[in-house]
């Protein structure tokens, strides 16, 4: 019997839906929500939900939230927050698109961005609420 190569202590190790939750959801607070709204707002928000810790373990608890700082995102209504905030944010003008006969025609316009962050909120509910259910 060979030894161990690599010794693992099983409480480190990140499940595998905490892990895709962890991902998608920085992705949705730390890209999609500042691309929508301000990502100075964003950044505000993202330092009420953090954790201060006296030394840091890695660029992970600097730049993005863990799992206790999600769940405490989606349980402090913070989407609600930004929905708040996208309601003052205009909505982007109609795009202007030149058709093959040379004729310029308006495209559909783009959702309004309280729309655009309901939607995206709902999905990290979800998603929240399929990975890691409470009961």
């Amino acid at each position: 019997m060979h030894p161990p190569v690599v010794k693992l202590d099983f409480l480190r190790v990140v499940p595998s839906p905490l892990h895709l939750l962890l991902g998608i959801a920085n992705l949705i607070i730390g890209e999609i929500y500042p691309s929508i709204t301000e990502s100075s707002f964003i950044d505000s928000l993202t330092d009420q939900v953090k954790t201060k810790h006296g030394r840091s373990n890695g660029a992970a608890q600097v730049h993005q939230l863990n799992g206790p700082e999600i769940l405490r995102w989606i349980e402090g209504n913070f989407d609600q927050m930004v929905l708040d905030f996208a309601a003052t944010v205009p909505a982007e003008a109609p795009i202007l698109s030149i058709t093959a006969n040379g004729r310029s025609t308006t495209a559909a316009r783009p959702l309004l961005p309280q729309f655009r962050v309901a939607r995206v909120a709902s999905w990290l509910r979800s998603l929240a609420n399929f990975l890691l259910p409470t009961s």
